[in-house]
């Protein structure tokens, strides 16, 4: 029997692809950036484009009938939808917050589709929320999903990337509370994915430079702004827009510098054939996105 999964909120595939390698079929598409859509179809050239959805899921809820014949007998449902309201300090309930419509509608799919397992994935402001979370799938999909949550982090699984997120498995008419896996040691290191002879344009400038490398047995989490640059003071006081340092001056001081593109989706997990075929269809920007 193939188990076939219906990814929301795509990108370029870097959730599913984790689940692909567990044995899940990609069978239906959503994701709003065309760009981010033709890097997924390069991947994966057996899927049509009436497998594609490309826009908003709000939309897609509104025409759900004409996909109908797409949406049955689905395994899996998976994605992280954007949700700035996940934190401790609103007070509101967080399906009623405007900035969490995206999540909302994350629901309303559920509920049209209703997987046999489906996965949420997000930040670990969601953990704060948990009760809320619990009490809006009960009112969008009823009682009949065992639901599991947990706090994962990257590094504990192979990847040198300091990164928190909340996941939540949700098994239709479950008996058992999800498991899920055990952390390992990180093998992996961040200085094991550098690029060698790096362009200049990514080192920085105005004399920042440091007297002590910076530490690179891991990275921290990279913000989706990542590709605006970064300053030696942020990243000291903030440690989010990752620098590594890996050239000498003249005085012997460290020059910090960002990470690649290339870099950032290695540390993603993303393998070497599909970093070469995003390059060929996203510009440089837009791979830090």
């Amino acid at each position: 029997m193939a188990h076939l999964m219906i990814d929301l909120f795509a990108g370029c595939g870097g959730l599913s692809t984790g689940l692909e390698q567990a044995g899940f079929i990609p069978w239906f598409v959503n994701e709003i950036e065309p760009n981010f859509c033709n890097t997924y179809r390069r991947n994966h050239p057996q899927l049509s484009d009436e497998h594609f959805y490309v826009g908003d899921i709000k939309e897609l809820n509104k025409h759900i009938e004409e996909y109908r014949h797409l949406l049955k007998d689905i395994t899996l449902v998976c994605g992280g939808p954007p949700c700035q309201g996940f934190s401790m300090a609103n007070r509101q309930r967080i399906i009623d917050d405007p900035r969490n419509n995206l999540y909302k509608a994350y629901l309303t799919f559920l509920k049209e589709v209703r997987p046999l397992f489906f996965v949420m994935e997000n930040v670990r402001g969601m953990r704060n929320k948990i009760d809320e979370i619990q009490q809006d799938f009960a009112e969008y999909l009823g009682e009949e999903y065992q639901y599991s949550f947990a706090i994962l982090n990257a590094q504990d699984y192979g990847v040198p990337q300091n990164r928190e997120r909340v996941f939540c498995i949700s098994e239709l008419n479950g008996e058992n509370k999800f498991e899920f896996p055990k952390s390992r040691e990180l093998k992996l290191k961040l200085y094991d994915i550098l690029e060698k002879n790096v362009d200049s344009k990514y080192y920085l400038k105005n004399n920042q430079v440091m007297d002590t490398p910076i530490e690179q047995e891991y990275s921290y989490c990279l913000d989706s702004n990542y590709w605006k640059g970064t300053t030696l003071h942020s990243f000291l006081e903030k440690h989010r827009r990752q620098l590594v340092t890996d050239k000498i001056n003249e005085s012997g001081q460290y020059i910090p510098r960002r990470l690649t593109p290339k870099e950032t989706w290695r540390l993603m997990g993303v393998n070497e054939e599909d970093i070469e075929k995003a390059s060929f269809l996203i510009c440089q920007t837009s791979l830090y996105k």
